[in-house]
């Protein structure tokens, strides 16, 4: 029995470890990195300039992409539109796969942020959960009918963030946390989804991405 154990510890030993865990990955704000055409904003292009730089001068194994996909920008391009996309201040699909292709010719791995749990309030799925309470979507978000309502709920996640986390994360204590449906339709703050909502929205991005997908992706994304 021990020496049973031995050999799989030993075996343990001699894997190669994913690249992940020891790799060194630099992490890139898009919109401060490298401007490739003079409009003060950062790019895609940008980045394939230095390639070479982030490879073979500080020896990187991946690079970690800020959202780029469309956006108002209301919230530093985390307020997303569209998941599939690529907004015009950054480049195009064509750039990104550009990109993707000379970073994987360096062999550098690429990670995007992708963000999930929440988009913009001008997404076509928020659009749809704050047309009507009959809307297939209309508990993707969170919704309340008044400011007491609101108010309520705001300190319900304060408490239970303070008991999950030892942490005061800022976007839970600054303000409020769910959309107001209001008469005249103005929707107000901001949205904080809940476990069933997150995995609705989270769903709903893996089927939207599995339809607009190639059969086949590299495995060294």
């Amino acid at each position: 029995m021990i020496e049973a154990h031995v050999m799989q510890f030993q075996a343990c030993l001699s894997e190669q470890p994913p690249w992940w865990q020891q790799g060194v990955i630099y992490q890139i704000d898009l919109r401060s990195f490298q401007d490739s055409n003079g409009d003060g904003i950062g790019d895609l292009a940008g980045v394939i300039q230095r390639l070479d730089y982030l490879s073979e001068v500080l020896g990187v194994d991946a690079l970690w992409l800020t959202p780029f996909y469309p956006s108002p920008m209301a919230d530093g391009g985390y307020d997303i539109t569209d998941y599939l996309g690529v907004d015009p201040l950054f480049g195009d699909l064509a750039t990104f796969d550009r990109l993707l292709k000379e970073a994987h010719a360096r062999g550098l791995h690429v990670i995007l942020d992708y963000v999930p749990n929440h988009t913009s309030d001008q997404h076509p799925w928020f659009l749809e959960s704050r047309s009507s309470r009959h809307n297939p979507r209309k508990d993707w978000y969170i919704w309340a009918d008044s400011t007491f309502r609101k108010k309520r709920a705001c300190s319900i996640y304060r408490r239970l963030a303070e008991v999950a986390s030892p942490f005061r994360l800022i976007w839970i204590v600054k303000g409020p946390l769910t959309w107001i449906r209001s008469c005249s339709a103005v929707m107000q703050a901001a949205s904080l989804l809940t476990v069933r909502q997150r995995t609705k929205l989270s769903q709903g991005i893996r089927e939207q991405r599995k339809n607009n997908l190639p059969d086949s992706l590299p495995a060294h994304l």
